[in-house]
Order: structure tokens, then sequence, then C-alpha cells
């Protein structure tokens, strides 16, 4: 049986037990030399001579002691110890001390009188005088030159130089590349069973349609497209509506603007005509990047769907989660949805979509860059593998590449464009101009007569850009993903109605929303790539209307961004302006902002709110006419 093992001792007494066996052992022993002489020191500190002489004596060198009377017992360590001691002050670590002029023992004849003396050290004054060190302009370039070597022709100044050739007019302003972001590598490559090749699909945008009827769109949709003043289908509807409706996967690749919502809708519509779903289980699910996409999908089909006696549901983030699941479980036949809020749902089993026939992709390549790449393969996994396919993007990206090629099966491939921006009904600017005028330039922009769209890189930009343009006058509305569901509704709701003029938004709103009437977009922070540069232009000259597209940048930015884009098929014109100046006011049609503080209108009380007073209901966010199941209303 083993024994507790004692307690540990704290560190002082360890080391107060450690003095007192140091102090022990360096004790001398009786009968030793060194032992007598501590003896003979002690006497000497006990008499304490008084007088001078007493003291003078006592401060006279001893003789010293022979080494060899000692104990032969000492260790070696105690003889160091004890030799030639000045003083005698306790030294348990037995290392030489010197006090005064002394001299420590062992010290090898360091200090020994009979030492070589030094010899005095030489001065500058006996040296060699040094040569002076050649000027620059008399010395060789390399060393070790000779003297005799030939000296070099004397350097030729600007002076003698060929006159430089005059810059043009693109080269007027130089842009190192780090002023602007950095460009995102492209990676659209062309593959000979799922790219499409622009040479056998590539589709005029002056090619003559057939009617609607010919495509096979259902005779019960040809009233509502004529109410909806839309005579004849665009490219990309007349070349993919047959394929789409005969139920063929498809891959389309057009344009924003180019009609892609009608091309898909109309065939999901005719193929789901006057069918009915089962609780939880749709028949067909759009899927698109943002929720103001997926609103506005949801207002252009809905027209056409209550025309078959469809219905549509949307699905979206920031929408209460009650009336989307009310909704599914009463049975929907057609669902556009978020990926986000869509694989939400079905992980709580609010939606099964293991009966979908059709499963439509919009804007594919923006979904992909925004991540959402594992929810749509969530989702494909999720429906019936020979259920139909449809995907639209304007790129064909490395990711949009791998979804065509797992998941679609001999697609048709039909595109209207070659990812360039359409040079018929868009123009494009570069306007150059300072920062410090840039406010009083944007205020005069949006004073213009019609509907202008600004489009920064920050949501505090957007804000404080907003913000600034009311003050001075101009009503102006802010757009960005920071904001909630219902003040997003409200203030695009505000811009198609003609309330605001001015919208205001980041790169959110630049994928697929459409309003009509949108005549200039400009790029008050350069986009960072030209995919964006493309989207965000596409906001303005949509289903064959003229628009113009201005890019505001600094004096440095032009070599940058002229580069971006070259990429996106743009040539823009380059415009110095400054405030009012008459190329701002010829391009834009710049007024004069009034300077009086807008304001937007005050929001209609919520139901069961009455005004001024608190809410019935005990809170809750107050709901304007973009309250609802489908969040917006109606578009025109």
């Amino acid at each position: 049986m083993s024994t507790p093992s004692s307690p540990k001792k704290k560190p002082r007494a360890r080391k107060l037990e450690r003095d007192r066996s140091r102090e022990t052992e360096s004790k001398p022993k009786a009968g030793s030399a060194r032992h007598a002489a501590a003896k003979t020191t002690a006497a000497k500190k006990r008499a304490k001579p008084n007088s001078k002489a007493a003291k003078a004596e006592s401060r006279a060198p001893r003789e010293p002691r022979d080494p060899d009377a000692r104990s032969r017992a000492e260790s070696p360590r105690a003889e160091v110890r004890g030799a030639k001691r000045s003083n005698d002050v306790w030294n348990p670590s037995g290392k030489p001390q010197r006090k005064g002029g002394e001299k420590p023992a062992g010290t090898r004849g360091r200090y020994e009188d009979d030492r070589p003396a030094r010899s005095p050290r030489k001065y500058n004054d006996e040296a060699p005088t040094r040569a002076p060190r050649a000027r620059r302009d008399d010395a060789s370039p390399s060393r070790g030159r000779r003297d005799d070597a030939p000296t070099r022709a004397p350097r030729s100044y600007r002076d003698e130089a060929p006159a430089r050739a005059p810059r043009t007019k693109r080269d007027e302003v130089y842009a190192p590349k780090s002023r602007l972001p950095r460009e995102k590598a492209t990676t659209e490559r062309v593959s000979s069973k799922s790219a499409m090749s622009e040479d056998t699909s590539e589709v005029a945008l002056d090619t003559a349609s057939s009617s609607w009827a010919e495509l096979g769109v259902s005779t019960d949709l040809l009233s509502t497209l004529k109410r909806q003043g839309i005579d004849s289908p665009f490219p990309i509807q007349a070349k993919t509506l047959p394929d789409a409706i005969s139920g063929r996967d498809v891959l389309g690749r057009g344009q924003t603007g180019s009609g892609k919502t009608l091309a898909f809708g109309l065939a999901m519509i005719t193929r789901l005509a006057h069918r009915k779903a089962t609780a939880k289980h749709p028949l067909g699910i759009v899927l698109v990047p943002t929720r103001e996409l997926a609103m506005q999908v949801t207002d252009a089909l809905m027209p056409y769907a209550q025309a078959v006696n469809l219905d549509i549901r949307l699905i979206a983030g920031g929408m209460p989660y009650a009336k989307q699941i009310d909704a599914l479980k009463r049975g929907v036949p057609i669902v556009v949805a978020t990926p986000g809020r869509l694989n939400d749902l079905v992980e709580q089993g609010h939606i099964n979509l293991s009966k979908i026939e059709i499963t439509i992709l919009d804007e594919a390549d923006q979904m992909c860059d925004m991540g959402f790449m594992p929810q749509i393969v969530e989702v494909l996994d999720m429906t019936k593998p020979n259920s139909q396919r449809l995907l639209f993007s304007a790129t064909l990206d490395a990711d949009v590449d791998k979804i065509v090629r797992k998941y679609l099966h001999d697609p048709v491939e039909h595109a209207t464009n070659s990812g360039k921006a359409s040079v018929k009904t868009m123009t494009h600017y570069l306007f150059i101009t300072y920062s410090e005028d840039k406010p009083a330039i944007l205020a005069e922009i949006g004073s213009r007569k019609g509907k202008t769209m600004f489009f920064a890189r920050t949501q505090a930009g957007v804000d404080r850009i907003a913000k600034d343009l009311a003050n001075k006058g101009v009503p102006a509305g802010a757009l960005h993903g920071g904001k909630t569901q219902a003040v997003r509704t409200r203030t695009l709701n505000a811009f198609k109605e003609g309330i605001t003029d001015v919208l205001v938004a980041t790169d959110v709103a630049a994928r697929g929303i459409h309003v009509d009437g949108v005549s200039l977009v400009v790029h008050i922070d350069p986009p960072n790539d030209h995919k964006d540069y493309l989207h965000r232009a596409g906001r303005t000259a949509r289903a064959g209307e003229t628009g113009a597209v201005v890019t505001m940048i600094g004096p440095r930015q032009q070599k940058a961004v002229t580069a971006m884009t070259s990429r996106a098929g743009v040539d823009p014109e380059v415009v110095k302006v400054k405030p009012m100046s008459k190329e701002l006011v010829a391009i834009t049609g710049a007024k004069e902002p009034t300077g009086i503080a807008w304001k937007p209108p005050a929001e209609p009380p919520a139901r069961g709110r009455r005004p001024g007073g608190p809410s019935r209901s005990g809170g809750g966010r107050p709901q304007g006419r973009s309250g609802g199941s489908r969040g917006g209303s109606r578009s025109r």
C-alpha cells in the first residue's frame, strides 16, 4: 500500500529551506585554516578601533595564507571561496568577488603588473593620405575600370528625341486597373453537346415570327394576349414555344428584356391548362433568384393562368409563412419561388416536389452567382427524373453548364444573341466628371422628364444618394436588399405608377426587374464586370424600345471601364460633362432641380388600424396596396 505523498510546499517555504541548507554548507569546519581566519576577522570587527592608527592598521593588507595548510578533505569549491577574500561577505555561489581596485583570484595574470605595455595607438596624422573620391560625372560607370577606358557618350535629352504622336480621343485619360474592382474571369465555354452554337441557333431580332396560334399556344390565351397588346411573339418566344409545348427540354439564352418570361410561361400554362393539383403537390415550378423578379413573374403570368383556371402562388423570403402554407395545403398548380424559401418549406414538409412535371430555371447564371447552386441541385433531385426542364440564362457559365449536362435530356438550344448588348435600340456613353460635380449632375439628370434608374454599388450609397436627391427636389426611391419586403414592394410600385421618377438601386434590382418607360440608366458606380453591366443596362430599351445608358467615371477610370464595356460588346461615346453643360443637357435632357425638398406621400393606414391611433390587433407592420399573398400589384 503506497503512502500518501507529502503536501506540496509553497514556493516561499521552499526558498527559505534552500537558503538554510546553503548557509549550513558554507560554514567553515572547525580546526581548518579557514575557520581560524573567520574567527580572527570576527574578533577584529568586535574590537571597533577608535584611533586613526588602529583603523589604518586594520586596513593594512594581510599576508597571504599558505594554501598547503588547508585540509585535504576540503572540496575545490570551498578552496575557491577561501582564496584571497577582500571582505568577508557571504557568497554562497562561490564565484570570485571583486571590490575596489583589488584583483580577483584565478584571473590568469590579466591584472599582473609585469604584463607588456601596449604600444601607443597611431593616429590618422601618420596614416597615408587617401585618394579623393572622383565625382560621379568623372567616375567610370563600373568598378575597377581603367583610366584609359573610353568615356561614355553623354546622355541625350528629350529635346533631341523624336516627337511623340498625338493622343487619340480615347487615350486622353489614363486609368490604372486598380482603380476599379478586379473583373471576374470569364468562365464561358462552348461544348459540343450542351453549349449553344451561335452559328446555327442565332436568330436575328428582325426575323419574321409566326402567330401565337401557329406556335401551339392554347386558344384560351389568345384573347388575353390581345388584351395585353401583344400581337406577335418575339424571336426567343417564336423559337422556344413549339419545342417547350411539345414537352422537350429547352436551353435558351437571350439578353434581358427579350421576352423570356412569356417564352416559358405560356408553354407551362398551355401544358397545365385546366389541371388541378392536390394538397402540397404542385405541378409546375419556376425558380428565380430574387423576390422582386419572383413578384414580376407572378404578376406577368397571372392573367394567362386565370384564363385557363390555374392558380399561381408566390413563395419567397421576407413574406409571411402562413399565407404561403395555407395556399399549398389547398393545392396550387404553379409555384414561383426563390430557392431559399422553397427549400425551407420542403424541409418543414409543407411542399412536396415529387409530382412536378415542368421545372423552369429563370436567370440561372444569376442564381449560381448568388450561391444558390446547392439549392438548385436539391430541387432538381426531388423532381421526377423524366420531367420536363427549361433553363433560361443570359450567359452559359461553368455552373450553368454543369446543370445542363446533368439534368437536361437532349435539350433543344436557342439563342437570340451572343451575350452582347443590343446596339440597335440602346446608346452608351461614358461621362467623365469630377467627384465634386457628381451630386449636382445627378440632381440635374434626376430632374429630367421620364423615368430614370440609378445604380450604386453599396446599400449605404443608395440611401445617401436617394436622400440627397429628395432634399434637392427630385422624387426618388431607394431599393436594396437591406430593406424589408413591404418597403421594397412599396418603393417599386411607386416607381411603376409614376409617384417617383427616379429609382436608386443596387444590383439586386438589376436582374429581371421590368418597369415600363425607363428611358435612361445611369451607373453612378461602374459595375464589377461586363455581365453586371449588361443586366443593369437591360432595364432600358426593353421589348424593342429605345434607351440610353450612362456610366459616370472619374478622370482616371477610362481605360479600365472601356476594357469592361468592350467585353460586353459596347463601344461607348466618351464625353466630358459639367453641371448643366450643353453635352449633359443634349444627351440626358437634364434640368435644374427645384431645390424644394420632396417628401414621400403618407402611407395608407393598415386594415383594422385607426388613423393616428394604435393598431387594434396589438401592433404589426402596416400593409399598403402591396400587401397580400402575391406581394405586389399586377403589372400593366
